[in-house]
């Protein structure tokens, strides 16, 4: 995500617009972070209770890794053609018009989570909601 952010700071033409894109980059590098160490600390929360890691099949491993790939992909994407798009807020404002779908599906998600593991998607969930939020916040702010 971050790196998709760094793009729309590259387009940016004012001091005020950087300075709102700046706090949305570090953000977005708290949740990448949290995304990069969700599955460790999950299986790590695991541990500590005495269960054992999960275990997937080895068609069920590929169908993962095909989705990380996919997801790959989609970013880099995203970012060639954000590098094309000529200002920020178009940037801010595609990357702005993901969030609901995955904000519910984290908020759904909730629902089936182990106790012991709640503050850990709990702390996902609240970063994809702070993002979104400043994301809205500078979609709707007057500059100039």
């Amino acid at each position: 995500m971050k790196k998709l952010i760094q793009i729309a700071i590259s387009k940016t033409i004012s001091s005020e617009e950087l300075d709102f894109l700046n706090e949305i980059s570090k953000l977005a590098e708290t949740l990448d972070t949290l995304e990069s160490n969700f599955e460790e600390r999950i299986t790590s929360n695991k541990a500590l209770r005495g269960e054992k890691p999960t275990v997937v099949t080895r068609s069920k491993k590929k169908e993962i890794n095909q989705y990380k790939s996919d997801a790959d992909d989609l970013t880099n994407q995203l970012a060639k053609d954000f590098i094309l798009m000529e200002n920020a807020k178009d940037i801010i404002r595609a990357i702005r018009s993901g969030f609901d779908g995955d904000i519910s599906f984290w908020k759904q998600a909730v629902k089936y989570t182990h106790p012991a593991d709640m503050s850990i998607v709990e702390e996902f969930l609240s970063a994809k909601i702070k993002l979104r939020e400043a994301l809205i916040a500078y979609l709707n702010h007057k500059s100039g």
